[in-house]
């Protein structure tokens, strides 16, 4: 993936995981002031190709490993889930053992369909109670283990996940040179999940991102749509736009088809409203079953979405999320 798409996909992520998701005065006021304490020269400019093996990237000034997991109980109920940890790096070197050069956050969403949904954040200096090695990335007791780059593990106090990662298609890269950002999307990953006690199976999209971490360019919000359909096919997209309600916003995504051949979407080819998708060969009615917000120190708002239509003419359905920054439209 090159170009304007992958600008919007870093976007999206670093609005849905960490610091440049500030959308209020005071935060975006924090933002900056957490910037004006960073030393970006102290860090590497990402170089050399993309290796998917799930490892962090010490050298590089931020990173972050987001999961978003669609899944079904025993009983065929859908269950969202949105896992991430990301890393910005705000000095090189500590002048003492206490210097703090790292914040590291996390969240986790769960949207059941039969039970309340829940939401938690995690912030960290680090000084071991975060960090990452070659085995595995932590903030407290949530641990994603990087050890094999054939399969992934997510395991916190209320969760796990196992996600077979050399099942899921090919991995979309970002090896662009002129990008600020290395890394790649896995975009559809056969995934295992337990949760009080309950085994829930389905497909995830993983995003894995290091390098220079991009100022906000104003007043933005960022929507985030990811549609796993059951004939394997995969959709992303961003939709960018003004929290004034000014302005025309915009949309930037990828449709990754069963056999892995990923097209390019922007608002020229598809149109998303509330409740439909329909453009690049798709015409599917979403249907939102949940919405929650989460009260983190950035606000995120994640609807449970469910899809039914056509692929090429052909009936499809599918499981979704729409995760919303700043001011929901």
């Amino acid at each position: 993936m090159t170009g304007t798409g992958f600008i919007g996909w870093v976007a999206a992520a670093l609005a849905l995981t960490g610091p440049a998701a500030a959308q209020t005065p005071d935060a975006q006021a924090l933002y900056r002031q957490i910037l004006e304490l960073s030393e970006p020269d102290a860090f590497a400019a990402p170089a050399g190709p993309v290796t998917v093996d799930h490892a962090a990237h010490p050298d590089a000034q931020s990173e972050t490993w987001l999961i978003v997991a669609h899944l079904s109980d025993g009983n065929g109920a859908p269950v969202t889930l949105h896992a991430n940890l990301s890393r910005l790096g705000l000095r090189g070197k500590a002048a003492s053992d206490l210097d703090v050069t790292t914040l590291w956050r996390g969240h986790l969403i769960v949207l059941p369909t039969d039970a309340d949904p829940w939401a938690e954040e995690r912030v960290s200096r680090g000084l071991g109670a975060a960090g990452a090695d070659p085995k595995a990335v932590w903030i407290d007791d949530w641990t994603l283990d990087t050890t094999s780059p054939a399969n992934l593990s997510l395991t916190t106090d209320a969760l796990s996940l196992t996600l077979d990662t050399a099942a899921s298609a090919d991995p979309l890269l970002a090896d662009d040179p002129e990008l600020p950002f290395r890394g790649y999307t896995l975009p559809s990953v056969p995934v295992t999940a337990t949760l009080d006690g309950q085994t829930l199976t389905g497909t995830a999209w993983i995003d894995h991102l290091w390098g220079d971490v991009p100022v906000p360019g104003g007043p933005l919000a960022y929507d985030r749509l990811i549609l796993h359909l059951d004939d394997g096919s995969a959709v992303s997209l961003l939709r960018t736009r003004r929290q004034d309600g000014q302005g025309i916003a915009t949309l930037d995504g990828t449709l990754t088809d069963p056999s892995g051949r990923t097209v390019s979407l922007s608002d020229a080819t598809v149109d998303l409203t509330e409740d439909q998708l329909a453009g690049a060969g798709l015409d599917l009615t979403l249907d939102t079953s949940r919405t929650a917000t989460a009260p983190f120190a950035f606000p995120l708002t994640t609807r449970m979405l469910t899809a039914a239509g056509t692929r090429n003419g052909t009936p499809v359905n599918g499981l979704g999320s729409l995760q919303l920054s700043g001011t929901p439209e």
